[in-house]
């Protein structure tokens, strides 16, 4: 959602809960309200399991009030009833039949592992109340990667005969796919796994690193290595007929998929110390591409950079580079990589910049140095993901640029706190 058409939300609805209800709406269509934070699957990249088994969810109060106004409600089309598993919670019809109440509202969506769908009586029951779609989440093609990624044996099974239910009643149907280390190879064979069932959508969702910051559970998988299956996937959908939507990974890499990035959310309606956590994401490439301009890509997740580096010979702007430098000036000790990203920027070592001159770069695991040379001697700016707990003497949307005497070495340590 563009920035101007956010609004404010009146402090009436706001005063129902307000650590639940944010200052402004920051999608006009779509509405998740988050409650039930009970789960049976205990998946190794949870985005709320810091909630789970407690935290509470908006109350049902808080939400009859919220789709009773009509200002609040002006322009929304979907709202996504979403935890932690609210199949578990005794309360979710009560929550749907909510939902229902908002005059607009064409799509009440239940976000869910899809386990207890397997009953016809449950899934006949949201319907009656008024669930039209069903987004089920479906982590891998066999039981062996399903299972240890959601850490219950048999929730493969069980989440298709789930999907198998929905998919014999007139409802929709969408598939959710978060992409990690291992299970990005078998995405094609997801697409031809679920295709039975007519989906009417399929999301691929890139890692969303809320709780590993380090990345220590080791479930990013680089974009280079993802991008083949990733893109085989999105060419079988179409394949099919069958919508897809690719979200948090970088739109430059997607080829002819790219069209299909979308990292937009819904208002999301959480208890405010959530965001806390959130990941940052930045590109090397952010400022200059066409990409991290006219159509947001967030490029890579600040987790992402510390394991594996910015990419920069990986990533591709759609801007076009500058002409190259003379023959001897762009090479002269500099990796080709490093060149490729300094050409890319319109930059060149012996270039004039200020009262500077530009007399080298490097890169090490995710810090960017400029080396620089004046009257008042050598020193270098250092470019790294912004952080609030990382001082800098500049920022921008996406970095943060230190300042350090000439020869202070170049490890990752801007980055890795």
């Amino acid at each position: 959602m563009a920035t101007s058409e956010r609004r404010a939300l009146p402090l009436a609805v706001r005063r129902h809960d307000p650590e639940f209800i944010p200052r402004e709406m920051v999608s006009a269509r779509n509405v998740l309200v988050s409650f039930g934070f009970e789960c049976n699957f205990a998946c190794r990249f949870c985005m709320v399991e810091d909630a789970l088994g407690s935290r509470r969810g908006l109350s049902l109060a808080a939400l009859r009030a919220f789709v009773a106004d009509g200002q609040t409600m002006r322009g929304v089309e979907r709202i996504v009833l979403s935890g932690g598993e609210v199949t578990l919670d005794d309360a979710l019809l009560d929550y749907v039949a909510a939902a229902r109440q908002a005059p607009g509202v064409r799509h009440v969506r239940l976000q869910t592992n899809g386990t207890r769908l397997a009953s016809p009586r449950l899934v006949d029951a949201g319907r009656d109340q008024g669930v039209d779609e069903f987004f089920v989440s479906l982590h891998g093609a066999t039981a062996a990667t399903c299972d240890d990624l959601t850490r219950v044996k048999g929730s493969f099974r069980a989440i298709l005969r789930g999907m198998e239910t929905i998919a014999a009643r007139p409802a929709r149907l969408l598939v959710n796919t978060c992409i990690v280390e291992p299970n990005h190879r078998e995405l094609p064979a997801l697409v031809d796994l679920v295709a039975p069932l007519r989906p009417a959508g399929l999301d691929f969702w890139n890692l969303w690193p809320r709780l590993d910051p380090h990345d220590e559970r080791r479930l990013q998988a680089r974009v280079q290595d993802v991008r083949p299956s990733l893109i085989a996937a999105l060419d079988r959908a179409d394949q099919l007929g069958v919508r897809s939507v690719v979200k948090w990974f970088p739109r430059c890499l997607l080829d002819h998929h790219a069209a299909k990035q979308d990292n937009q959310q819904p208002t999301v309606l959480i208890h405010e110390t959530y965001w806390e956590e959130a990941p940052d994401f930045s590109c090397l490439y952010g400022s200059i591409c066409q990409h991290g301009q006219d159509r947001p890509c967030a490029g890579l997740s600040h987790a992402y950079v510390r394991r594996f580096g910015w990419e920069e010979d990986t990533l591709r702007p759609s801007r076009a580079a500058p002409a190259a430098a003379p023959p001897g000036e762009t090479a002269a000790g500099l990796s080709p990589q490093v060149a490729r990203w300094l050409g890319s920027l319109g930059l060149r070592p012996g270039q004039l910049l200020g009262e500077a001159r530009l007399v080298g770069a490097a890169a090490s695991e995710g810090l960017l140095v400029l080396q620089l040379a004046g009257e008042a001697g050598a020193f270098e700016l250092r470019v790294a993901p912004r952080s609030p707990q990382r001082p800098a003497f500049v920022t921008t949307a996406r970095f943060g640029v230190t300042y350090a005497p000439s020869g202070a070495g170049t490890d990752a340590s801007a980055i890795a706190a």
